[in-house]
């Protein structure tokens, strides 16, 4: 046998058949070579690649199907005429990772031997930021790995964990108060004429005992008593018939607002889609609405897999997210509703994402697989 070298390129003879050297390299998605990937050509020749994600085969002219895999990755095959050296490059997509259930809790340290749970807490976990439920939990569906979890909330210190993930696990964070004094703010809400207006919702984002994106309601008088640690604020205030109005205010001690609300002059004719997101959370119907001055109402229902239980509704409408929106099951929503949350101008279409909110035991069956 003789090897005739041309062009960096190894040609080899054989009793009187000419091989060709068929390179191939192996790569990730990000175009990085994998190592020890394994390599095999018409389903008889196997090797493995080098550290350079590269190896060589000596084969006569032909049509040849080339395999390549390697753990973590889905294997592929490409299928190439072989005429002379040629270099061959087969990518490897990533299998899909099993995700396992970080459940979270945070609550207060002991307070004559009682723990209070701690709603709208921000947990942050592998670049993912969530706030946890009105029962203080919140989960995080992550594959094997170890991580650093960070809980925290107004008017407490915040605290971080490291976990080794290896299955659905639970972690619960104790934190510990700040010391800072709560002071209270009375919200007055009234028209032009400033006649007080009952049953309007005052969104308060930061107050104590409120979760993101819930609200709260005025009284006969027109008044919403919220409490909030010092700091600075947006109150928002709505109703029907009214311009959506934000105020700004900085709490530094018990003080009050007011906030005037301009009435709408002009008609309106809007329209909302809805799109309901079910994911894991069982069946839900139906998964998309329209609501228009025609069609005033739309209801929806969820069913959530067994042994899970049904948390709440997530409603995200232009760019504002109501992380705690209804617990109602089945949810009916009006017109009317929607034109408080997102202030109605002219014929505009609005684009409204409804989500069940389901919380599942911590041990499954099987691991919850990527989708």
């Amino acid at each position: 046998m003789a090897n005739i070298y041309s062009n960096k390129w190894t040609v080899s003879v054989q009793a009187g058949v000419t091989q060709y050297d068929l390179r191939v390299l192996v790569k990730n998605t990000a175009g990085a070579p994998i190592s020890g990937a394994t390599v095999t050509v018409a389903g008889k020749q196997t090797q493995t690649t080098s550290s350079l994600g590269f190896i060589d085969f000596y084969l006569p002219a032909g049509t040849y199907t080339v395999t390549a895999s390697a753990s973590g990755y889905q294997t592929a095959s490409q299928t190439v005429n072989l005429q002379g050296n040629y270099s061959l490059t087969v990518q490897l997509q990533p299998t899909e990772a099993t995700l396992y259930d970080l459940h979270i809790q945070v609550v207060t340290i002991p307070i004559n031997k009682i723990e209070y749970n701690i709603p709208g807490a921000t947990v942050s976990v592998d670049g993912q930021t969530k706030t946890t439920n009105i029962d203080g939990y919140v989960d995080f569906y992550l594959p094997a790995g170890t991580y650093t979890v960070t809980a925290s909330a107004i008017g407490y210190k915040p605290s971080s964990q490291t976990v080794n993930l290896q299955g659905n696990s639970s972690l619960t964070f104790k934190l510990q108060s700040t010391g800072a004094q709560p002071y209270d703010l009375r919200v007055l809400v009234e028209n032009t004429a400033g006649k007080p207006i009952a049953g309007a919702r005052i969104y308060a984002p930061g107050a104590i005992g409120f979760l993101p994106g819930q609200w709260t309601l005025t009284n006969s008088d027109g008044y919403a008593d919220l409490q909030f640690y010092p700091g600075n604020y947006v109150i928002t205030a709505s109703a029907y018939g009214y311009e959506t109005t934000h105020k700004s205010i900085a709490i530094e001690g018990n003080t009050s607002l007011t906030i005037q609300l301009q009435p709408i002059s002009t008609t309106t004719s809007c329209t909302y889609n809805i799109a309901v997101w079910s994911g894991i959370s069982g069946v839900v119907s139906p998964t998309t609405a329209t609501i228009t001055p025609s069609q005033r109402t739309a209801t929806f229902t969820v069913k959530p897999p067994d042994d899970c239980a049904f948390n709440g509704w997530m409603l995200k409408i232009g760019e504002t997210t109501y992380d705690f929106f209804s617990s109602s099951n089945p949810l009916t929503l009006t017109y009317d509703e929607l034109n408080m949350y997102e202030f109605c101008s002219g014929t505009n279409t609005y684009q409204v994402l409804l989500v069940p909110k389901i919380w599942c035991p911590i041990i499954h069956p099987y691991p919850i697989q990527k989708r």
